[in-house]
């Protein structure tokens, strides 16, 4: 393996011919699909740079963020979820670990579905973040996801391994 470059969150590697990424001290990422009491997905929406666009997806972040050194992976998903969308949950279950871009990263992620939710705070991330919460009644789910992307809207394909989880708990 060849290190190519070194940037303060990820590191640009070579193995044979082929090129990737990864992300410095082994950072992860929690992963959480919440849904309401009265069967709403909480979605977000927020700028991001790489695709130029907004992009809806689940609320989400990384594992031992900045002065989280440490932090496990359930902790960070019950933080990110208050920070991002204002809710707090009583109940949180992890239900996958894998791969974000197996072709392109090392990266993996947890996901954790979170229920019997209250609302606590405003949300809407941290310094910059500008986050923007959906509560999202899961029978208008396909008609949201058309609406976004009409209006330019990008789709994380992770909401659909979320709406799978939650569906396969009988939870929405």
């Amino acid at each position: 393996m060849e290190e190519i470059y070194k940037g303060k969150f990820l590191h640009y590697r070579k193995t044979g011919n082929w090129e990737w990424v990864t992300r410095p001290n082994d950072i992860s990422a929690a992963v959480i699909a919440a849904v309401t009491d009265k069967k709403e997905l909480i979605l977000i929406e927020q700028f991001r740079v790489p695709m130029n666009a907004p992009v809806i997806e689940l609320p989400a972040g990384l594992v031992g963020d900045d002065g989280y050194e440490g932090e496990q992976s359930y902790k960070a998903a019950q933080r990110e979820l208050e920070e991002e969308t204002g809710y707090l949950a009583k109940n949180f279950k992890k239900v996958v670990h894998g791969p974000v871009s197996a072709g392109m990263s090392d990266e993996a992620n947890d996901l954790y579905i979170a229920w019997d939710l209250d609302k606590v705070s405003e949300g809407g991330g941290v310094d910059d973040e500008e986050i923007i919460t959906h509560l999202v009644p899961f029978e208008e789910l396909h008609s949201f996801i058309s609406k976004k992307q009409a209006e330019g809207c990008a789709l994380d394909l992770k909401v659909f391994v979320g709406v799978y989880f939650l569906q396969k708990e009988g939870l929405i």
